[in-house]
Parts: structure tokens; sequence; C-alpha cells
């Protein structure tokens, strides 16, 4: 890849109309929501399962247990004590109602996500 031309990585962002925001260098308060997420969930993982996940094979699928376990089972305080799937499903229109047929139509005009 030539310097300054475009990655893996970016291609695949552009294709999916995402949005790439890199943080600032040597300025730890960007990523610091990410970080204390990640040690988190090596926490509650080594918490549950005993032990952290070894290998990136065993990693990936500690992370999506622990991602449902967070988002299904687990009560957050900040939420009255309820889980984020279920304020979640609290906010959802019902398939049928015209105002989120609508919002529906003008973010996927053609069956892809506008960028």
């Amino acid at each position: 890849m030539q310097p300054g031309g475009e990655h893996g990585l970016e291609g695949f962002l552009h294709e999916n109309c995402i949005k790439h925001i890199m943080g600032r260098v040597n300025h730890p308060q960007t990523q610091g929501k990410v970080e204390r997420s990640h040690g988190s969930a090596m926490r509650e993982m080594a918490a549950v399962w005993g032990r952290e996940p070894q290998g990136l094979e065993e990693y990936g699928s500690a992370v999506g247990r622990w991602v449902w376990f967070y988002n299904t089972v687990r009560p957050h305080e900040s939420l009255g004590y309820r889980t984020p799937a279920e304020v979640f499903r609290e906010g959802l229109l019902a398939l049928d109602d015209p105002e989120w047929v609508e919002t529906v139509r003008d973010e996927f005009p053609d069956g892809r996500r506008a960028c």
C-alpha cells in the first residue's frame, strides 16, 4: 500500500457509511471509556468463568457471551435495575407503525444505509 493511500479498513468503512474518528495520540482521556469497558469486561469474564480468555478464538467467543450477558441478563443500576435490552425494547416502535416505516424509508431509501 502506498503511503497516504486508502487502506482496507478505510475502504470497508466507506462502503458501509461509517465515519472513522481517530483518537488523539498521547491523550489517554480520548480512549478512556473504551479502555474502561475492556477492563470491566475482562474482570467480569474472569469472575464468571474463573479466568481470562486465552487466545484470539476463545477471547472472541468470550466477548460475545459477555456482551450478551451485559445487555440481556445483567441489571444496570442506572437503568432502574433493568437490562439494556429491556430499555431498548420499550423504545421500539411497532413494525407496522407508519412513523417507523417512514423512518426506515428515509434511512435506507434503496435498501442500503444512506451515507
